[in-house]
Order: C-alpha cells, then sequence, then structure tokens
C-alpha cells in the first residue's frame, strides 16, 4: 500500500495516491479521495507496487489587447487567444 511521509513526522496511507506535475500529492481510499497535501508538507512517497503516468490535454484561454488597425472600430482590440497545456500525473498503487 503507497504512503505519503509527511514532514510533521505524519505518515499517511491509501489505495492509490496520485502526484500531480505541479507537486501536490492526493490519497484515495477505494474511490474516494482522501485529502490533498501540498509538496511543501511532504517528505517522501513509499512505493510498494506499480506507478504509472497519466498525461491531461487542458485547453484555456487568455486575452491580449493590441491597438487596433485602420479597418477596426476603436482604439484598442482584444483578441482572444487559445493555450494549450499537457498536465502529467504519477499514479502510486
Amino acid at each position: 500500500m503507497p504512503a505519503l511521509h509527511l514532514k510533521n513526522g505524519g505518515i499517511v496511507d491509501g489505495d492509490r495516491i496520485t502526484i500531480k506535475e505541479n507537486g501536490w500529492a492526493f490519497v484515495h481510499q477505494g474511490r474516494k479521495l482522501e485529502e490533498g497535501y501540498p509538496p511543501s508538507e511532504i517528505e517522501k512517497v513509499d512505493v510498494d507496487d506499480d506507478v504509472y503516468t497519466d498525461s491531461y490535454l487542458h485547453e484555456e484561454e487568455y486575452t491580449e489587447t493590441r491597438e487596433a488597425r485602420p479597418d477596426e472600430p476603436g482604439e484598442l482590440v482584444m483578441e482572444h487567444k487559445p493555450v494549450y497545456k499537457i498536465e502529467l500525473e504519477y499514479h502510486v498503487e
């Protein structure tokens, strides 16, 4: 069974631990999410069995302001641009 060793000396175990790319770790008991821990609280992760990786593609949108061209109304124009980000996760079971 995988376990998180916390910097305060505590140990948290579960059926599965998901570690996000940003360092956060989430402990699962069966299908239930128990709790999440930031990387600043984690000392180490014990791995008993298997580690799997998974990735997710996120699409977000941001706006950029620029000066209007002569054929556009107004002085400033806001353009919406897509941003794609792949997030990697580690699943410890």
